[in-house]
């Protein structure tokens, strides 16, 4: 799980899940196109900050609840792992 806050209106919590299923096409989706990738291929992803936190405990194969904070340019000040208390670098 991953709670995002920041002094503007952009606050939301995102359940992240990791299951291994039989290979099926990406659904149709308004978002744009969906595809799958390997694993391996995420380095190449232009995705947010946390994200790679989140990929780095699923490949562990590690639980985690994360919170992070923002400024009110949305550029993350700051994340921490609540279930050990760690505070991740960023």
């Amino acid at each position: 799980m991953l709670t995002e806050t920041s002094p503007v209106n952009y606050n939301w919590v995102s359940f992240i899940y990791a299951v291994e299923i039989d290979w099926i096409p990406a659904p149709k989706c308004d978002e744009g196109e969906l595809y799958w990738i390997q694993s391996v291929d995420l380095k190449d992803l232009d995705t947010p900050p946390t994200d790679w936190h989140i990929y780095q405990y699923i490949d562990e194969d590690r639980p985690f609840v994360f919170s992070a904070n923002f400024d009110e340019n949305l550029v993350m000040k700051s994340m921490v792992d609540e279930l050990t208390g760690e505070v991740v670098k960023i």
